[in-house]
């Protein structure tokens, strides 16, 4: 009989866990304001660390992906705009291999942008962090490295006037 009853005891539990699981995979992005802990490889070979210095006022997070057209819109009217991101680092993120950034860059001719940083997101911390679904995906970060704005979804699409006037503002 008392195997029976432990027994129905954890039948009951089972349910329970997973149910928890579930809701907890489901909860909203992390509400932590500062920048997150991350390494990109970048396309020559050298590394960024997110709490190295930075003489910029403003550091943007793009997660994106070198074969997706909103990627690819995006990163031309940013090109076309580099003169007004004077006072922003723009680190791009991708799980790519380090070849097909290497060729996006090329396609955009990034090199000459200095602002522009364009890496292998190789500590797997961005997605997670952010909870990325689509791309692409932008965080924007202020001068005392605060989480200003996101743009994470096709209903809150990257707008870049938006973003250059939140640049142009603060």
């Amino acid at each position: 009989m008392k195997i029976n009853s432990c027994f129905s005891f954890y039948l009951l539990l089972l349910p329970c866990l997973l149910l928890s699981m579930t809701v907890r995979s489901q909860s909203p992005p992390s509400t932590n304001n500062s920048l997150p802990a991350f390494h990109l490889q970048l396309i020559d070979s050298s590394f960024y660390i997110s709490n190295q210095p930075n003489a910029r006022k403003f550091i943007a997070i793009i997660y994106f992906s070198p074969d997706c057209g909103h990627c690819i819109e995006m990163t031309e009217a940013l090109v076309q705009k580099a003169d007004s991101l004077s006072s922003t680092l723009v680190l791009m993120a991708a799980n790519k291999p380090l070849q097909e950034l290497q060729q996006f860059s090329d396609q955009f001719r990034l090199r000459q942008f200095p602002g522009i940083l364009l890496g292998q997101d190789i500590s797997y911390a961005i997605v997670p962090f952010y909870r990325i679904e689509y791309t692409p995906f932008v965080a924007l970060y202020g001068p005392k490295r605060e989480l200003v704005r996101t743009w994470r979804s096709p209903e809150q699409p990257f707008r870049l006037d938006e973003f250059l006037t939140i640049l142009h503002t603060k």
